[in-house]
């Protein structure tokens, strides 16, 4: 952040860590003695549900309420033991 702010004007002479980037949010964590940056799509989904919504509202629609799921309620991805698609 300091090399950027060599070239770049900030609001002010603070440099404040980011909380949010490309509507996910950010944090700084600790992880193997170092610092990493970590982020969460649930504000990102959370806003695009309540845009949608609003959309649909504006043409007297909804989403709707109890829907089946695509996939059996028990699968578990991570034991398919099934052979992989060819290129074809």
């Amino acid at each position: 952040m300091k090399q950027i702010g060599n070239t770049m004007k900030f609001k002010g002479n603070k440099i404040i860590e980011p909380e949010f980037y490309l509507g996910a949010r950010l944090k700084k964590k600790q992880l193997d003695n170092r610092y990493v940056w970590t982020m969460t799509s649930h504000d990102y989904v959370k806003n695009a549900i309540a845009n949608i919504e609003e959309q649909l509202n504006s043409k007297g629609m909804r989403l709707p309420t109890r829907v089946n799921t695509p996939m059996a309620a028990h699968y578990h991805p991570e034991t398919d033991s099934s052979n992989e698609l060819t290129s074809d």
